[in-house]
């Protein structure tokens, strides 16, 4: 599973150096960024299911184990990010954002004390109308929006899906697929109406818009129940495993999934994501370079655009070739990525493990058709 997030937070990188910096990588891009972090979705489904089941079960089911460990997993790395980005900011006065600089003057305001808390907390539950008027000078959902870390909206959308998994995750496949259903239902009708007042759901990253795709991996974690005590030959799993790397790495190259019929793309994308994940699961869990490369995963996605903006601002490098720029720009992400994983986020993950009783884990989980891999998927 590691290496299909690292190819998603990957994507979201070459799409952000094209679409942001005006760079790429001999014009090469893999999965739309707004594909690859709902893809994100559907597999945090699939292992907030997993881990809710199997593993904060017994003496580790308690709610507080189970959002302190996740908000451990979350925030340290993001709030090393926030403070370089404030102080990148500081010391980069006159091209910051020109939002940073209202609110830096207005710091006592009580709006700039909402976006504080927002960047701190990245909380995603406040509803702004359109003519929402801050300072007389931005009419935008501001209190929304800004954020210095910008790819930090997914993560914020993630912490609400945390705060309610508990009670989501242990349904029973009916009543999550009743539950989907349902949501669909709601979704269909409510948001035309709803967008009519409020501002474009792709601006306004709320909680609720995201939330099928939590239920997606719920369901795709209630197949893997099912799959898992089968006979299924490893060649069909590594085919399928396969098959779903490789749907992500051309992704940009088949016509369906790139041309006006975006949509039904993307629906057939998320179908095979949510229906191949268990086989990947399976076939790749207990690989070490995938299990490695998917905890870089999350600190390529929140770190990228500091290094970039890094690059932008202090770095000339434009008397080289821009793909040679890009290859530069893409190392640096993934060796401050790496730098970030080695000494922020394994560390802190020892310190999770070891909150953990291993004996109250379901013995279902460790036989020899389940191996020990999902005891230490968190």
């Amino acid at each position: 599973m590691g290496i299909l997030r690292f190819l998603l937070a990957f994507s979201v990188l070459l799409h952000h150096l094209r679409f942001v910096y005006n760079l790429h990588l001999f014009n090469y891009m893999m999965v739309d960024a707004q594909v690859a972090v709902r893809s994100f979705f559907i597999i945090s489904g699939f292992y907030m299911a997993l881990i809710l089941n199997e593993k904060y079960i017994g003496k580790n089911g308690t709610y507080k184990l189970f959002i302190t460990n996740r908000f451990m997993r979350i925030f340290p790395i993001y709030w090393v990010i926030l403070i370089f980005y404030f102080i990148y900011y500081f010391l980069n006065f006159d091209k910051s954002p020109q939002l940073f600089q209202i609110y830096f003057h207005n710091i006592f305001s009580f709006h700039t004390l909402v976006i504080i808390l927002k960047n701190i907390f990245l909380f995603n539950f406040i509803i702004v109308p359109r003519d929402i008027s801050i300072f007389n000078v931005i009419h935008i959902p501001i209190v929304l929006n800004f954020l210095l870390d910008v790819p930090a909206w997914s993560v914020g959308v993630e912490l609400m899906f945390y705060l309610i998994a508990p009670f989501i995750t242990r349904l029973k496949l009916k009543r999550t697929l009743l539950l989907v259903v349902i949501y669909l239902i709601m979704h269909i009708v409510l948001q035309p109406s709803f967008l009519n007042h409020f501002i474009n759901a792709l601006e306004l990253y709320f909680f609720p818009f995201e939330f099928l795709y939590f239920l997606i991996g719920i369901v795709s974690y209630w197949i893997f129940t099912k799959v898992r005590n089968l006979k299924i030959k490893k060649e069909i799993i590594t085919f399928i495993s396969l098959a779903l790397i490789m749907l992500t790495i051309i992704y940009n190259f088949i016509p369906l999934f790139t041309t006006n019929a975006t949509n039904w793309g993307r629906i057939i994308y998320y179908s095979l994501i949510a229906a191949g994940i268990p086989f990947l699961f399976m076939g790749t869990s207990k690989n070490k370079i995938s299990n490695f490369l998917g905890e870089l995963s999350y600190p390529i996605y929140i770190s990228q655009y500091l290094v970039l903006d890094v690059f932008k601002n202090y770095l000339n490098f434009g008397f080289l070739n821009q793909n040679v720029i890009t290859f530069l720009e893409i190392l640096a992400v993934v060796i401050f990525s790496y730098i970030l994983y080695a000494f922020i986020m394994k560390p802190i993950d020892s310190y999770r493990a070891r909150r953990l009783k291993r004996k109250s884990v379901r013995p279902s989980i460790i036989t020899k058709k389940v191996p020990a891999y999902a005891v230490a998927t968190d």
